[in-house]
């Protein structure tokens, strides 16, 4: 399937270890044609399964972008860094739509890098991008359910001048 692919999203958000095995075969499929990676270290630093299998992930085999919160890119390069369990202050709900949306996020981040070779400029469009099409979907929406459908309408609305001249990128 790789092969196909113009990138590859990695999300380690549920593990077992043939999943594991199964994306670093991925990963080194998609490195060795050339196909970039992208990398959502999901829970790493909370257990040491995801901290591990995503350090592996890398060093075995790359990622041209890793999205993930403070706490989880850190526990890539740092022994001591720790999550401090910012969804136990949340409902189940919240939590789990915040994955979601973070989610769509990375599936975003890996569409633009497909099409961009920067990485930074792939990452950057992609989210603003996003944040463009939230912007308008909540302009529009009464609640929840419609955010959804509105944000994918406009994700699809959105045109290259409208991302051009709606985008807030900031240096």
């Amino acid at each position: 399937m790789v092969s196909f692919a113009g990138a590859l999203v990695l999300n380690m958000g549920t593990l077992t270890p043939p999943w594991i095995e199964s994306m670093l075969l991925a990963a080194k499929k998609a490195r060795a044609l050339g196909v970039p990676a992208v990398l959502e270290p999901v829970s790493s630093s909370a257990t040491e399964l995801c901290t591990r299998s995503s350090r592996r992930i890398i060093d075995e085999a790359g990622a041209r972008v890793v999205r993930g919160n403070a706490s989880e890119v850190l526990s890539l390069t740092d022994n001591a860094s720790r999550t401090k369990g910012v969804d136990s202050a949340h409902s189940v709900d919240e939590a789990s739509q915040a994955g979601r949306d973070l989610a769509l996020a990375t599936a975003v981040i890996g569409a633009f890098l497909a099409v961009e070779p920067d990485p930074l400029e792939a990452t950057a469009a992609a989210l603003a991008y996003v944040g463009l099409a939230g912007e308008r979907a909540a302009a529009v929406s009464s609640g929840p359910g419609s955010l959804q459908v509105n944000l994918l309408d406009a994700m699809y609305n959105i045109s290259p001048a409208d991302l051009a001249q709606g985008a807030n990128i900031r240096a």
